[in-house]
């Protein structure tokens, strides 16, 4: 099933002004948030699942999904790209998974420290911040107080928007900018909704771009 036209939701928002991609690349990263967030809850959980399904399945098909042996992954909240197909397939394959863990904040630490760390299984995953489930943490901690990653064959990473270079809007804590910023050779792809694609994103110094972007239409090459 194929998603609602676009311009019937922006006209709600914009005074029966369809937006165009040109607008929306004009927008602040804050009412770009807002527009993307409108126009992905205004999926219905079918085409969500839909369209989340031929997602990961173009994922599946790539040598290097088939060559990871430790992969990076998220669980997904609030229509999100689902990655439930990928996480059941690297469990069935042997593959060594790990998913997000959001540090606490601490007094004397920076916020916004997320570590990936190992999952065997959805019984290990708890509860977590902002309403996501996450592992137990286990490992050894750095020197900025999060837990140390291991070197991943493979991240795939949410997001509210990415362009075609491979630059990422997400929800605006920093913890992926964070993450990628420490793991500057980690081959990583954003899992999107084409809608969720644009020519050009504002950007600042700190984000960090993933290395490609797949949709249910293609998959964007941002090397």
């Amino acid at each position: 099933m194929s998603a609602p036209e676009f311009a019937s939701e922006s006209e709600s928002v914009s005074g029966n002004r369809p937006e165009t991609p040109e607008s929306l690349e004009a927008l602040s990263k804050q009412e770009l948030r807002s527009r993307m967030r409108q126009r992905r809850s205004s999926l219905t959980e079918t085409e969500s699942a839909g369209l989340s399904r031929r997602i990961q399945e173009r994922i599946l098909g790539l040598s290097c999904w088939a060559a990871a042996a430790r992969v990076g992954l998220y669980l997904a909240v609030r229509r999100e790209v689902s990655a439930d197909l990928l996480l059941d397939a690297a469990w069935a394959a042997g593959k060594e998974l790990f998913l997000p863990f959001v540090h606490p904040e601490l007094p004397g630490q920076l916020s916004g420290l997320m570590s990936l760390v190992p999952c065997r299984g959805r019984a290990e995953l708890q509860a977590g911040p902002y309403g996501i489930a996450q592992p137990r943490p286990c490992g050894q901690r750095g020197a900025d107080g999060a837990y140390v990653s291991p070197a991943l064959d493979l991240l795939l990473v949410p997001g509210v928007a990415f362009d075609r270079q491979g630059n990422r809007l997400g929800a605006g804590g920093g913890y992926y900018d964070r993450f990628l910023g420490k793991e500057q050779g980690l081959f990583s792809i954003g899992l999107a909704y084409s809608f969720q694609v644009l020519e050009r994103l504002p950007v600042s110094p700190w984000d960090q771009p993933v290395r490609a972007v797949c949709t249910e239409d293609e998959l964007i090459s941002a090397l």
